[in-house]
């Protein structure tokens, strides 16, 4: 009833021997409920257009190589340095700035900041999550089906479960939040064509180097332009939280290393 075994480890070693020997088109187990979502629950929209996630051999293949082209250049950094430095001071002003104590809700604070960058890119759209005002109903809408996302997929795929054979309430809650990911991320790229439509009309023609990510991939295709959103949306957010939760838990308990950061010295 439980899943595949994983053997965990943190030797680089490791790393380099396992991916020399996985071959062109590596298996990757876990992500079946993202599968069957894709795949049968809402084959309609998705029509074998299934993403990189979730995906397997030839399939998987096909999907990055029709985007790589786009994501996997460096000079994309430029085009957002700006956009995201916005986000960032948006983030730090979340913390008191008189007693520069974090706010007791602060990893809440950190997931709607990770959300807030990575829609910079998957979206071409900052959402306001981190305003005073941040209560866009679309916006709170997907940070809590991307919320349910993380937590359902956790239980259901790591802890026994029959949901393959029974839909008990679970899966059937993360298919609900699945849809709304789904459904809410479309309503944002149609939004991006809307607007990339209206500049065209008045003329306004940016040089392919100025061109956002978002707009790169839909050129070659809306389907794969909004399945790669919801990509990164999801490959982005959680490991990118917990990532920076861990290394500023580090950086607290190293005072010492947050002085190498700052460029001061302790004596």
């Amino acid at each position: 009833m439980g899943g595949t075994s994983y053997l965990m480890t943190h030797n680089p070693k490791d790393f380099e021997v396992v991916f020399r020997n996985e071959g062109v088109w590596p298996h990757r187990p876990g992500s079946d409920t993202l599968r069957y979502h894709r795949k049968t629950h809402r084959k309609d929209f998705f029509q074998g257009v299934e993403g990189a996630l979730p995906t397997q051999g030839k399939t998987w293949s096909d999907f990055r190589s029709a985007v790589n082209p786009v994501l996997m250049q460096p000079k994309n950094v430029r085009l957002y340095y700006k956009k995201m430095s916005q986000v960032n001071q948006e983030f730090v002003q979340r913390i008191d700035i008189d007693t520069q104590e974090a706010p007791d809700d602060f990893l809440n604070v950190i997931n709607r900041w990770t959300l807030e960058s990575v829609s910079v890119v998957a979206l071409d759209k900052q959402l306001g999550l981190l305003k005073e005002s941040g209560d866009n109903d679309q916006a709170v809408l997907l940070f809590k089906y991307l919320d349910d996302f993380f937590e359902l997929t956790a239980d259901l795929e790591m802890k026994p479960s029959i949901w393959r054979y029974v839909k008990t309430p679970k899966p059937m809650k993360l298919m609900k939040s699945l849809d709304g990911v789904q459904e809410i991320t479309s309503a944002y790229v149609d939004e991006a064509i809307e607007r990339l439509e209206k500049e065209a009309k008045v003329g306004v023609v940016r040089p392919e180097s100025e061109q956002s990510v978002l707009e790169k991939l839909l050129k070659i295709d809306k389907k794969v332009a909004t399945v790669m959103a919801m990509d990164m949306l999801m490959a982005g957010v959680d490991t990118t939280s917990s990532t920076f939760t861990a290394a500023l838990l580090c950086l607290a308990k190293n005072p010492e290393k947050q002085a190498v950061l700052r460029g001061l010295r302790i004596h």
